[in-house]
This record gives C-alpha cells, sequence and structure tokens, in this order.
C-alpha cells in the first residue's frame, strides 16, 4: 500500500468505534491480497460512521471519500457552508454518496440532487441511499456538462472516478471508453423544477469548466458554490467564472468557496 493510502486508512482507523475498527483491519488485509494477488475476497464491504451506512467496493476511492468528507470534513472548513434544514443543493460529481447523504441527514425536508456518471460507482451511490434512508436524495445517473447530450467517460473497475477525455487529469491505468447521458445544469434545475439552489458542490475530475459553462441560468439563482478545481490553469478559470457571475471568493484545501455578494 502506498504512504497516502496508509495515511488516509490511519486517519479513518481514529474516526470509528471498536467494532468498525476490527472491520477495517480486515478490508486492508482484503485489500493488500487484491494488490499482491488479484484475488478480491469481498466485492463489497459495509461500513458505518457517525451513524451512516456505506457499501464500498473493495481496493477503489471509496474509502478515500468517505474520510475526507467525514473525517477531514473538506467541504465544512469555510464558515457559512453548512446545509440547513429545508434547503436545495445539487451535488455534482456525488462519488458513492459521502456528501449528498451527509446533507441529507441534517436536511431532511430539502432537495438534493445527486449527479454521478460512472455506471459502477453510481450503483454503489443507490445502495447507500437506500442504506440510509435518504429519500430526499434524488439520484442522476449522468455528467453534467456544456450541454446536454452523451459524454464519453474513461472509467475503470477498480476506480471510483471517472475521467472525460479532455480534462486536465491523467488517464486512469486501465480504462474503458462508455457513452454516458450528459445534462447541462440548468437543464437539471428545470427537470427536478427548482426554483432555488443554496448549495452547489462540483468535483468532477477536471471538467469543472464545462459543468460551469452549462449553468448559467443555475448560478443566477445559486446562493453558494463549492468547486473543487484540478489545476491551476483549471482554478483560474473557474475563479474567473465565478466572479463574473457575482459571487466573494474564499479558497481551501483545493476548492473554492464562492458566496453571492450580500447588497
Amino acid at each position: 500500500m502506498s504512504l497516502d493510502y496508509l495515511q488516509m486508512f490511519a486517519g479513518l482507523f481514529r474516526c470509528l468505534d471498536f467494532r468498525d475498527k476490527l472491520s477495517l483491519v480486515f478490508y486492508a488485509i482484503e485489500v493488500l491480497v487484491f494488490r499482491v494477488f488479484k484475488w478480491r475476497i469481498r466485492d463489497s464491504f459495509l461500513i458505518h460512521l457517525g451513524g451512516m451506512k456505506y457499501s464500498v467496493k473493495t481496493n477503489t476511492g471509496d474509502l478515500g471519500c468517505i474520510y475526507v468528507v467525514n473525517c477531514e470534513r473538506i467541504y465544512e472548513k469555510v464558515s457559512g457552508f453548512l446545509v440547513k434544514e429545508g434547503q436545495t443543493c445539487l451535488d455534482v460529481g456525488a462519488n458513492i454518496g459521502c456528501v449528498s447523504l451527509s446533507w441529507a441527514r441534517s436536511n431532511k425536508s430539502g432537495i438534493i440532487v445527486a449527479i454521478e456518471p460512472h455506471p459502477a460507482t453510481f450503483e454503489r451511490l443507490v445502495k447507500n441511499r437506500e442504506l440510509n434512508g435518504a429519500t430526499n436524495v434524488k439520484l442522476l445517473h449522468a455528467a453534467a456538462s456544456r450541454q446536454s447530450g452523451t459524454v464519453a467517460l474513461e472509467v475503470d473497475d477498480d476506480s471510483s472516478m471517472a475521467h472525460t477525455g479532455g480534462s486536465d487529469m491523467p488517464s486512469l491505468n486501465k480504462f474503458r471508453i462508455v457513452e454516458v447521458p450528459a445534462y447541462s445544469l440548468d437543464e437539471v434545475v428545470r427537470k427536478y423544477q427548482l426554483a432555488a439552489v443554496d448549495l452547489l458542490k462540483i468535483d468532477v475530475e477536471g471538467y469543472e469548466m464545462e459543468c460551469l459553462h452549462g449553468a448559467g441560468e443555475t448560478l443566477r439563482i445559486t446562493d453558494r458554490v463549492i468547486v473543487e478545481y484540478h489545476s491551476e490553469r483549471l482554478r483560474q478559470e473557474c475563479r474567473n467564472l465565478l466572479i463574473q457571475n457575482g459571487f466573494l471568493l474564499q479558497e481551501e484545501s483545493g476548492s473554492i468557496f464562492a458566496s453571492k455578494k450580500r447588497e
């Protein structure tokens, strides 16, 4: 295992109660067996954390997602970006649902739309919504893009991430190309009849600007935005677009936290 993986594992271990600490040790053994012998003892694994349940796939980035959202709390590091009861939220690049399910727990009466393009990751997102009874989380298997249509994705079944061919992200080690539906965020807002968006989070592996270019109407009705950028070029382009749309910006841990200017 890499040093980064071991650091993440140690941090997650500290967050768990005794029962799940033991389960996590067994999971680490399974990952080691897979990496050495390419043999999966179990395809999936159930982890409990802070009252939440997550189904994760062995040897993917699922645990890392759980760790950064629930232990490092990367999307809560700037004040004013917590979700409150009754709010409407968009989670673009929802992965296995860590952010959406966290929002749903503190916002049972609001609407949360979770968008995820990776087919296998989306299956785990569906499973995790069921495990947590988060009926107010609406799921959309699609990519958020400049316009509605289809997008070609590079996907790897041993990764929970997906990339587009033109993004700033390096290609996955072994990938196949899949076509998935694509919607502009403006089309998503119309599809779910959202009058306003309280919080929009975007983490789309180098596809941030394509996503934002399809969100002209959406940004006009959005109060707060979190964009996780993946290159310096994308950082600057995202900053410029958000400033042009009337947002004030802060940065923390590789993400832009944007909020509307108050009169």
